[in-house]
């Protein structure tokens, strides 16, 4: 007897969909982007008034996940790795959603969001609500941590910084 149901032409469904859907909040908001539809991945840059927020946005049909990355333009040098896990530790557990991802090993940092797709309807308000969280986290974390870095701020004053924000 022949499969009614095929859950994996479903996520694959579901992942174009959301692909699609994404595009369409692009083009929405007027950005420019490349994409690949073949990956189904798409980068593109905000720019701000005095930074270039890069946002690369993945959508997974293995991993069953819709998500973006943006790193931060900078990496951290090796003698303040271990102050910046803490300070990003410390930024992380402020947030409800998204999160700064570290290699100690190599100084990146950059931040992540992720939205599970299986079964899920993907709207144009989430696919923008994405969009603009990952840039104000970036535009909210990036100078700050970047003082943390070359040493022109205490772990105490980020973590005061993070609590008043």
């Amino acid at each position: 007897m022949g499969k009614i149901f095929d859950s994996n032409m479903v996520i694959a469904n579901d992942a174009q969909k959301v692909y699609s859907t994404l595009c369409t909040q692009l083009d929405n908001m007027k950005w420019k982007y490349s994409r690949n539809d073949e990956t189904r991945t798409i980068n593109t840059t905000a720019v701000g008034k005095d930074l270039t927020v890069n946002l690369r946005f993945y959508v997974n049909e293995q991993r069953k996940l819709f998500y973006v990355k943006s790193p931060l333009p900078f990496i951290v040098p090796e003698a303040t790795r271990d102050v910046v896990g803490k300070a990003l530790h410390i930024a992380n557990f402020s947030m409800l959603n998204g999160c700064f991802e570290y290699n100690v090993d190599t100084g990146y940092v950059g931040f992540k969001l992720l939205m599970p797709i299986e079964g899920c309807e993907v709207s144009l308000a989430a696919c923008k609500y994405m969009i603009l969280l990952t840039c104000q986290m970036v535009d909210k974390f990036n100078d700050k941590l970047l003082a943390v870095a070359k040493e022109l701020m205490t772990l105490q004053q980020f973590k005061d910084f993070v609590q008043k924000a």
